[in-house]
């Protein structure tokens, strides 16, 4: 495998160092920082943040500093990426597919990151993988990688060995079948569990709809059986799943129908046949314009004190106007809900601007009380009637004490061509 490094000079590079290394002085070892990393195109990308309370006490820009200090470059374009629970190894996918070119590069990648920089350093040799993968996990024990495909809607189990590098599939004693544009794997908090997140997809006037589905796999040892499918009402179709906490309840964000479902986890460690609640995640003061374009949900995460619930909504049709192909007006924003301590159902506080296009990832920080958006795509967008050019970009906003976002400042990338499609931060060190 072919493999760039490329360096940029890093701004409040001193300042940072200095801060740090006070910080050090009080507590033996490394100490706890958040590092921010990025996928654009194929490039994987490493912020340092520089948090306002670290510089003497003060406020810089509003609390929150995002700089570029490496870009590694892999040989297809990142579809996404998790580290390990001690946040000592990243594993990244990436597949080459696009509009000309079915896929013939598709790859897991493992890094290992750095406690002291947080920097990236490939660990062994990538695994091939079948198809263009589309999201990956690794269960609760860190002994297993799982990854989903979009195209079969099946899934993949790889071993992960001590120093952490990662296997081959291991065959699997039944076929896999994960429900039509599988875009999801979780593992269930028990880890006795996987569930699929099936998408489906919209009737065409010649061929009916894909219906949605989450379907329940047992999980032993890298063994995948068959459980149960739940299959969702017309257009519906779910996108992601998230787990509170501290209670046992799951949340499923819908990209078909944009929608969260709640769902109690019952005893058994499955989820329940029915959800408990169905909570729309549209803004009902949003004024659409005619032929607005479809709406889809988009990921999904809780605070990690499972008070507060974030989700996305996105909309990237467009529109020709004066030859130029422009994004209609169509909803990109982030919602924010309070959880009900009683029951979980979700109650809405807040719709925010995303501040782009389709926000497909965010990364929760809640050490720093920050919330980073991905949005993907960069294109011509028409305001106060003139044609004006967004850039996908990193957005840094602000968590408020009562969950709300305030945005803070965003960082464009300069390639239109490339896509943002995944960002998230961990704390190293500590």
């Amino acid at each position: 495998m072919t493999m760039k490094r490329v360096f940029t000079g890093v701004l409040y590079a001193a300042i940072a160092s200095a801060s740090m290394h006070g910080f050090a002085a009080d507590k033996p070892g490394i100490a706890a920082h958040t590092e921010v990393y990025a996928s654009v195109g194929e490039e994987l990308r490493h912020y340092s943040l520089t948090s306002g309370s670290l510089i003497s006490g003060s406020q810089t820009n509003n609390g929150a500093s995002l700089k570029l200090d490496e870009t590694l470059r892999l040989p297809a374009t990142i579809q996404f990426a998790v580290a390990d629970r001690a946040h000592r190894h990243l594993y990244v996918i990436s597949s080459n597919i696009s509009a000309t070119n079915p896929g013939d590069v598709n790859l897991l990648n493992v890094f290992t990151i750095d406690q002291h920089s947080g920097r990236l350093t490939a660990l062994g040799s990538p695994v091939n993988l079948k198809e263009r993968p589309i999201h990956l996990t690794l269960d609760r024990e860190g002994r297993y990688a799982l990854v989903a495909y979009n195209k079969s809607a099946t899934l993949s189990v790889h071993p992960i060995e001590k120093d952490g590098q990662v296997g081959a599939a291991i065959e699997q004693q039944q076929p896999v079948q994960a429900g039509i544009f599988t875009h999801q794997v979780t593992v269930m908090p028990s880890n006795k569990f996987v569930i699929a997140a099936g998408r489906g997809n919209d009737g065409t006037p010649g061929h009916p709809e894909d219906v949605g589905t989450l379907t329940t796999f047992t999980y032993t040892n890298g063994q995948l059986g068959q459980g149960s499918r739940v299959e969702f009402e017309p257009t519906v179709g779910p996108r992601h799943v998230a787990y509170a906490p501290k209670t046992s309840l799951a949340y499923v964000a819908t990209e078909r129908g944009s929608k969260i479902y709640t769902y109690k986890i019952a005893d058994s460690g499955q989820l329940a046949e029915h959800a408990s609640f169905k909570t729309s995640t549209l803004d009902p003061h949003w004024k659409p314009e005619a032929d607005e374009g479809i709406k889809k949900g988009g990921v999904i995460q809780l605070s990690p004190d499972g008070k507060f619930l974030y989700v996305t909504n996105r909309s990237d049709e467009t529109v020709s106007k004066g030859g130029q192909t422009v994004f209609k007006h169509g909803e990109n924003d982030i919602v924010t809900y309070a959880l009900d301590a009683k029951t979980g159902e979700p109650k809405l506080l807040q719709h925010i601007d995303s501040q782009g296009i389709e926000a497909r990832t965010f990364a929760v920080l809640a050490d720093q009380h920050l919330l980073i958006v991905g949005n993907q795509k960069s294109g011509l967008v028409t305001k106060d009637g003139k044609v004006l050019e967004i850039k996908a970009n990193l957005a840094v906003f602000k968590i408020r004490p009562d969950g709300r976002l305030k945005f803070v400042e965003k960082y464009e990338i300069s390639d239109p061509t490339k896509s943002l499609m995944w960002v998230d931060a961990y704390s190293i060190g500590g």
